[in-house]
């Protein structure tokens, strides 16, 4: 009730409401606003050769999908990160170097750093790589029998993981058989809360919860895989190698608690003591460590860029959220496998709540990163198909997609499962690799330390430029500089002059040529299914002129147009996965409870029936009024916007007698679900209020400006003036906030705003 010497409560007016936001396709979604406490949202794409991370900062009534908006960042530095060892400074290679006893000793750009490289020969680190590569799921079920058997490795064959080494690949057709994998399923979204700005999900197409029962491994009469590191994928130094003969796991001899045991200690019947090989940390110890580590850095980094990132970082650790970006042929044991990692790096508790962790598919990461970043989106109309490839540096995937909705939500629906070729950037580097291997075999530039410099050579000055036979006739790579007989050397030969070595265009295109022609080969099956007339192109292979080049001269002709990205794509998977993920789940936030205030009501003119129990009080002008009657001002359910208010208007007469100016009026919060009486009283009739009515903050404005603005009636002691009020609640900074503004000489005037609790609505 609105306290001065003498007030007159006027009818209620009813407030007015912003309509609510349609959520349309992705652009209309930009316009969704955040109205929830202060969070920090992670999301990673841990890639088989690089990794990044995208960070979001939720604050009251951010915008985080607009163009404009800066919410979404992401990270632009890792620790050694160089440009010759990460070109690209917004991603840090996959690594993770580990010690004999399993401890991580070094990750990223540091595993190739000369320290960390002397120490891994030293002390015989294992330094492990593609890692996310060996959880590809394998066959669901194991064969049996001898036939059964046979058969069966040559599944596990076709399924192996590509190597990332430079001999694991081979850049002709024949070694660029691609491996299908079922398709994604499809499930619905289920929120926790209608009121909530962010909602959880229990699943959907392109994103699982990791704390909803979807997400869990799937009940297999097989086992579930052990996941353990494989050692293909093991970089190690010669220092330290040759122990397993050459595979590249490092092994150790059986030791006693003596010491190593000695053959001439043993009888000469004893049966040989089997060799115990140190096969190094498993893939769950990789990722927990591996994930620690990234989160560091991301806190370094934002505590470096932004003022105050420190603090804010830590003030919203509590409740962090984590986004983790998946293959889509993903089960559930591989992101059980993060699931455990997250829980083993004390990044979630151990049974953490829906909406921490959450998994989004690369694909559909992918596609909300292009349709934010294309002028035309065309290519997203309902029922349209397009092929998505994802063109990886150790690797392409493809997927064929139809857009089964753009409204309310763009959905996608696989009608093409993924299709993983084992044809990157990586592998036009592998054949190159077996190009100039052979050129210099017999010259006197045959040096594995002059081989590999020439390729890096080449990632930097052809890969990315190189567009065909059309352009330059010849390509020339320079040859280790500080050795004066190698820069003055000539061999005709291997086309060597000056410390340069000359490749054709012929010879760029043998090593580009097989990789393409699998991509269009596949792509040729693909599209004719879905009569798809797109291709999202992505990934880092796809900054290739060469391929993007190829893909138009073979496509264009049937009317299939080319997607790509207006932005590049380096971070398009954490930056898209974590606007997904935002996509999908942030909502209109609506009060959870309605807002209003205590008014009186006139004995005889606003009659109802039990009012006669009610005390009867003098109110302004000398009125008899009872107190206690409910006034609505936020009703429940209603939708905040920045642009909405609600206004409740008071009307009174103050006698100047009273000499104190001061307007008051209490905040209360109604929950129609705790109302047992619901007769619109707020109070019973000894003036104790009902449990359904909590009471939220006072109001109050100083009226002494407004007072002395206003016409007097009445004279001496019975002066008195005709005051009029509103009780205004708009969104604030940082929550909702209430204040009293009034008009004087035609101007809008407010008192100090009152911040309402997060709680209260």
């Amino acid at each position: 009730m609105p306290a001065l010497s003498s007030c007159r409560a006027a009818p209620p007016i009813a407030p007015q409401l912003a309509p609510a936001p349609a959520l349309g396709p992705p652009s209309d979604r930009s316009s969704l606003e955040y109205f929830d406490e202060e969070r920090l949202i992670i999301s990673f794409d841990v890639g088989n050769t690089s990794t990044s991370i995208t960070l979001a900062h939720l604050t009251w009534a951010c915008r985080p999908l607009h163009p404009t908006s800066s919410t979404l960042r992401t990270v632009l530095t890792y620790p050694y990160s160089s440009p010759s060892v990460t070109p690209i400074p917004s991603r840090t290679p996959s690594l993770a170097a580990f010690d004999r006893a399993d401890r991580p000793r070094a990750f990223g750009a540091e595993c190739l750093t000369p320290r960390a490289l002397q120490l891994a020969r030293d002390e015989g680190w294992l330094v492990v790589k593609g890692f996310k590569e060996q959880m590809r799921p394998g066959p669901a079920r194991a064969p049996q029998g001898p036939a059964a058997l046979e058969s069966g490795k040559k599944l596990l064959k076709k399924f192996k993981a590509p190597l990332s080494s430079s001999s694991s690949a081979s850049a002709t057709p024949a070694h660029l058989a691609p491996s299908a994998s079922p398709a994604p399923a499809t499930s619905s979204r289920a929120p926790a809360s209608a009121h909530d700005s962010v909602r959880s999900l229990a699943s959907s197409e392109g994103l699982v919860d990791a704390a909803s029962p979807t997400a869990a491994p799937a009940l297999s009469s097989a086992p579930a895989p052990a996941h353990d590191i494989d050692q293909s994928y093991v970089l190690v130094s010669p220092g330290v190698g040759g122990i397993d003969g050459g595979t590249g796991a490092l092994g150790d001899l059986g030791r006693s608690a003596g010491g190593k045991d000695r053959a001439e200690d043993k009888p000469a019947d004893a049966p040989a003591a089997r060799k115990v090989l140190h096969h190094g940390p498993r893939l769950r110890t990789i990722y927990a460590e591996y994930l620690k580590w990234l989160v560091a850095c991301a806190r370094a980094w934002y505590a470096e860029s932004f003022a105050g990132g420190d603090d804010t970082f830590v003030r919203c650790w509590e409740r962090a959220r984590f986004v983790v970006a998946i293959p889509a042929d993903w089960t559930g044991d591989e992101t059980e496998i993060v699931r455990g990692a997250m829980k083993d790096a004390r990044l979630l508790p151990t049974n953490f709540e829906v909406g921490r962790l959450t998994f989004v598919k690369e694909p559909a990461a992918i596609t909300y990163f292009a349709a934010r970043h294309t002028r035309s989106t065309t290519w997203l109309e309902e029922g349209s198909s397009f092929a998505l490839v994802d063109a990886a540096e150790q690797g392409v995937s493809i997927i064929g997609y139809t857009v089964s909705a753009r409204a309310p939500r763009l959905k996608l629906r696989a009608y093409e499962p993924v299709t993983r070729l084992p044809a990157g950037a990586g592998t036009v580097l592998d054949a190159l690799t077996e190009l100039l291997t052979a050129r210099l075999a017999r010259t006197k530039f045959k040096s594995s330390a002059i081989l590999s410099h020439l390729v890096a050579e080449f990632r930097a000055r052809v890969l990315k430029r190189f567009s065909g036979i059309g352009g330059p006739a010849n390509y020339r790579l320079r040859l280790p500089e500080g050795d004066a007989k190698l820069e003055k050397a000539v061999d005709s030969g291997a086309r060597i002059r000056d410390g340069w070595l000359a490749l054709s265009a012929e010879d760029v295109e043998s090593c580009f040529r097989p990789v393409v022609d699998v991509i269009v080969v596949r792509l040729s099956s693909i599209l004719p299914r879905g009569d798809a007339k797109h291709i999202l192109l992505s990934g880092g292979f796809s900054e290739s002129p060469y391929l993007v080049s190829r893909l138009r001269e073979t496509f264009s002709p049937g009317g299939i147009q080319l997607v790509i990205a207006d932005i590049p794509t380096h971070s398009a998977v954490a930056d898209g996965a974590l606007a997904f993920y935002l996509s999908e789940t942030l909502a209109p936030r609506r009060t959870r409870f309605a807002l209003g205030t205590q008014v009186a009501v006139d004995w005889s003119t606003q009659w109802e029936r039990g009012m006669h129990e009610r005390a009867v009080v003098q109110g302004s002008g000398g009125r008899r009024v009872v107190m206690g009657k409910w006034s609505e001002l936020v009703p429940q359910d209603s939708t905040l916007s920045i642009s909405t208010t609600w206004r409740r208007t008071f009307n009174f007469r103050y006698r100047l007698a009273a000499r104190d100016p001061t307007f008051k009026t209490t905040l209360w919060r109604y929950d129609s679900a705790a109302d047992e009486v619901q007769n619109g009283w707020m109070v019973d009739v000894d003036g104790k209020p009902h449990a359904a009515y909590r009471e939220v903050c006072e109001v109050e404005a100083d009226l002494l400006s407004l007072v002395a603005a206003s016409e007097v009636y009445g004279e001496e002691e019975a002066a008195w003036v005709q005051l009029q009020v509103d009780l205004v609640v708009y969104v604030g900074d940082d929550s909702l906030e209430a204040v009293v503004e009034w008009a004087e000489q035609g101007k809008a005037v407010r008192g100090p705003a009152t911040r309402i609790p997060l709680g209260a609505f």
